[in-house]
C-alpha cells in the first residue's frame, strides 16, 4: 500500500511537471508568435522589413529642388551633409577647365557659398566625398585629371592639400558613416570592376584597398550608370542618360546584381507632379538625365537619394525606398 502510494505521488509530480512545462511552451511560443506579428505590423505600417529596405525602391520621395545650371557649369556630382544642413553640389562646363563646388541649403535650397578648383578638360566629378581632417576643416575629394588619381581640397581653406592614386577613375561614392570609399572603372561600353576602400585611409593619403568585386557589363550597362555610392555591404548604382529612363541597380559584394528597378517615364512624372503639382507637362516627353546618388538619413532609415535632372532646367533629390512616398511603375 505504502509503495502504490510512493508511486502514485511520483506519477502526480510528473503529470504537474508536465504540465507546467506545457504551459511555460506554449507562453513561449505565444511570445514568438506576437514579436513576429509585430513585424509583420511594422512591414505593414513603413513598407518594408526593418534592416532590408533596398528592395522597395519603388517606392519615391521628392525632398528638395533647386536649379541645375548657373554660369559656372552644370552638375556632375553631389553628397549631403546633414549635421550641417548641406548638399554639395560639383558644377563644371562640357569639358571646362574648372570645377565649382558650391554649398546649398538642404531646407532651402538656397546657395551658401562657393569655391572653384582648376582641373584638366575633359575630367569629370562623378561624385563628391567630403570629410572633416583633423582640425575641423571640410575637404573634398575631387578629380582634377581623368585618370587614378584623386586631390584633396581643403574647401575651408580654399587649397589642394594632397592628391593620391586611386583605382576607379569612372565614379566615387561614400557611405553614410564614412567608413568606404567607393569608386569603378567603366567606359561606354564596360563596368567590369568595383573597388572598395577605406575611408580614412584615403583621406589620410594612403589608401588601403578594401576589396575588388567583378561585375558583368552586361547586367549594369541596360541605362547609362551616373551615379554611385555604397550602404553597408552593397552597391548602388544611379542610372539615367540624357532623357533616358530612371532606374537604380544594387550589387552585392560578390558582384551579382541584387535589385534593378527601371522606371516607367510616365509614372515617374505623376509622382513627381504629386509633390510639385503640374511641373511636368508632357509626362511621356520630359527632359530627363540622372547626375548622382548618395545615401540619406530619412526618419532614423538610411535611403539612396537620387539627383534627378528634369525639364533641363531644376534638380531633383528623389528619396528611393521611403515608405510614406509614392510607388512607381517598374518597366
Amino acid at each position: 500500500m505504502k509503495k502504490r502510494k510512493t508511486i502514485l505521488v511520483c506519477l502526480l509530480s510528473i503529470l504537474v511537471i508536465l504540465i507546467f512545462f506545457n504551459i511555460f511552451n506554449k507562453k513561449e511560443l505565444n511570445n514568438n508568435k506576437i514579436e513576429v506579428s509585430l513585424n509583420k505590423k511594422e512591414v505593414n505600417e513603413k513598407g518594408v522589413f526593418p534592416g532590408n529596405h533596398l528592395s522597395f525602391f519603388d517606392y519615391q520621395k521628392p525632398i528638395l529642388k533647386f536649379p541645375v545650371r548657373k554660369a559656372d557649369g552644370w552638375i556632375q556630382g553631389a553628397s549631403v551633409n546633414q549635421i550641417d544642413n548641406d548638399i554639395y553640389i560639383a558644377r563644371q562646363p562640357n569639358r571646362g577647365t574648372t570645377l565649382t563646388i558650391e554649398r546649398i541649403n538642404i531646407i532651402t535650397g538656397k546657395k551658401k557659398d562657393s569655391r572653384k578648383v582648376s582641373i584638366q578638360s575633359g575630367t569629370y566629378a562623378e561624385g563628391l566625398p567630403w570629410f572633416r581632417n583633423n582640425k575641423g576643416e571640410l575637404c573634398f575629394l575631387v578629380r582634377q585629371v581623368p585618370t587614378d588619381q584623386i586631390s584633396i581640397f581643403n574647401y575651408s581653406k580654399n587649397r589642394i592639400e594632397g592628391k593620391v592614386d586611386l583605382l576607379g577613375s569612372y565614379k566615387i561614392g561614400f557611405d553614410i558613416n564614412q567608413k568606404y570609399i567607393v569608386t569603378c572603372n567603366a567606359t561606354k561600353n564596360v563596368l567590369d570592376k568595383i573597388y572598395v576602400y577605406d575611408f580614412d585611409s584615403v583621406v589620410k593619403g594612403s589608401p588601403k584597398l578594401l576589396k575588388i568585386i567583378k561585375t558583368k557589363s552586361e547586367d549594369l550597362l541596360f541605362e547609362k550608370p551616373q551615379g554611385i555610392t555604397i550602404h553597408d555591404n552593397k552597391i548602388i548604382f544611379s542610372h539615367g542618360g540624357k532623357d533616358g529612363n530612371p532606374a537604380i541597380s544594387v550589387v552585392n559584394f560578390e558582384g551579382k546584381v541584387e535589385n534593378v528597378f527601371y522606371y516607367d517615364r510616365k509614372s515617374y512624372a505623376e509622382m513627381i507632379n504629386e509633390t510639385y503639382p503640374n511641373f511636368i507637362l508632357d509626362k511621356k516627353n520630359y527632359r530627363y538625365e540622372n547626375e548622382g546618388v548618395f545615401m540619406y538619413n530619412y526618419k532614423g532609415e538610411v535611403y539612396p537619394a537620387l539627383v534627378q535632372i528634369l525639364n533641363h532646367t531644376t534638380t531633383i533629390i528623389v528619396l528611393s525606398g521611403a515608405p510614406d512616398g509614392q510607388q512607381v511603375k517598374i518597366k
